[in-house]
């Protein structure tokens, strides 16, 4: 650098991105002290002063990028007007494009706007970024540094997790009486077609080791007592519409009924409720009954296909606000066991998992099952558009989770 005060920007930005300068080595140093003016600074950053020219930098650049304690060099260049910013770029240039430069990134803040147009035009060609402001290369730093962190990993571990156990006779089954039944309810113009019945859902979850709460549809009160008592109670109940998705929406969801009184009023007062909120749901098949889950952690877990990159797979914090808070992260599928953990890891659900506030731990490694299973299912059948389960209800160490919502969308031909 011969920066000056731009310099002491670019070392805050750097130090704010918690990357440090690097301790350069005595034979770096020694080097570098018999060819730079004298009262240049050889400490990191080397201060090559206002008057030094681009053979100084060419000899700089060499230096610092055979230092084994350097990872990345940023040039930093005043306005002078003893030799043109278009030398530096192309000394830059050539440097970053040599087998010496290519194994460490090289990035340039020369400023000066009218006098840099061409120099900056020299490094673009070079594929060397230059920044009009020192503020910004902290944190173009940084990501570098963390995107080399993420390959590393994936070379560390490249092979998908591997899984077993899927039944995929059940899977193939489902996938193809799902795909019927869509077909005709396309036909049929009815709202909501591409998604997969409920029952359908459970059925391809545990086909993949997901496990779901007992469950059953009552089109009517008298079957809805007879399904709870063989369900045991509590239980929930959950409006049964083809046209509903999402049925806390429309309030079409009645938690912890301990009792066959409880669950009269809550079936009566959930019908009289959807009547009033939701009068166009006209194809209500009744409500299903499910056992009501208890645990330790509330997930969201899925995968959406994308039509260029394939499955991509969703985890974070569940729960009805989970559009809200938005504390979810993706990975690319199929899976290696490092990256669904990363998908924990990258938000809150790493804390609940590991028992927030004094709660005890949930199953974790269960909860990475779910989520390897689940870009497996997307993987197997390319049918299958969207998988969505929240909350997947994570129970204590050792229990399991439990996929309490899900919901699949299909797309048929």
């Amino acid at each position: 650098t011969n920066a000056g005060g731009p310099g002491i920007l670019a070392l805050d930005a750097l130090e704010e991105a918690g990357l440090e300068l690097a301790p350069l080595t005595d034979e770096t140093k020694a080097y570098l002290q018999q060819r730079v003016f004298p009262a240049a600074s050889v400490e990191n950053p080397v201060d090559i002063l206002a008057g030094a020219g681009p053979a100084t930098y060419a000899i700089c650049l060499d230096a610092l990028l055979s230092d084994e304690t350097v990872d990345a060099v940023v040039v930093l260049q005043a306005p002078q007007d003893w030799f043109m910013p278009v030398s530096v770029a192309e000394v830059v240039g050539e440097v970053a494009n040599s087998p010496l430069g290519r194994h460490k990134p090289i990035l340039t803040a020369l400023m000066g706007l009218a006098s840099t147009s061409e120099a900056t035009q020299v490094l673009h060609q070079r594929k060397v970024p230059n920044f009009a402001f020192p503020e910004r290369l902290g944190s173009t730093l940084r990501a570098m540094w963390d995107r080399r962190q993420w390959l590393d990993a994936l070379d560390e571990e490249s092979t998908p997790a591997a899984i077993d156990g899927h039944d995929l006779d059940t899977a193939r089954m489902v996938i193809e009486a799902s795909g019927q039944i869509v077909r005709e309810r396309t036909d049929n113009l009815l709202a909501g077609a591409s998604w997969m019945p409920a029952d359908q859902v459970e059925a391809l979850l545990n086909a993949y080791n997901i496990r779901t709460p007992r469950s059953g549809m009552a089109p009517n009160l008298e079957q809805a007592l007879s399904m709870a008592k063989t369900v045991g109670y509590p239980v929930a109940l959950k409006l049964a519409s083809e046209g509903v998705s999402h049925k806390t929406d429309v309030g079409g969801v009645v938690l912890n009924i301990n009792s066959p009184v409880e669950l009269d009023t809550a079936f009566n007062e959930l019908m009289a409720h959807l009547k009033q909120r939701a009068p166009q749901l006209t194809i209500i098949g009744g409500v299903y009954v499910q056992q009501m889950i208890r645990g330790d952690a509330e997930l969201i877990v899925g995968v959406v296909r994308d039509p260029q990159f394939g499955p991509l797979v969703m985890a974070g914090t569940g729960g009805t606000q989970v559009e809200l808070t938005r504390d979810v992260a993706f990975e690319l599928a199929p899976l290696t066991r490092k990256q669904a953990n990363s998908l924990l890891d990258r938000t809150a659900a790493h804390a609940l998992l590991a028992g927030y506030r004094g709660a005890p731990p949930a199953d974790r490694e269960a909860a990475v099952d779910a989520i390897i299973n689940l870009a497996q299912i997307a993987i197997d059948w390319p049918e299958i558009s969207e998988i969505e389960v929240n909350p997947l209800i994570v129970m204590g160490s050792d229990q399991g989770v439990y996929a309490v919502d899900a919901r699949v969308r299909m797309v048929v031909d």
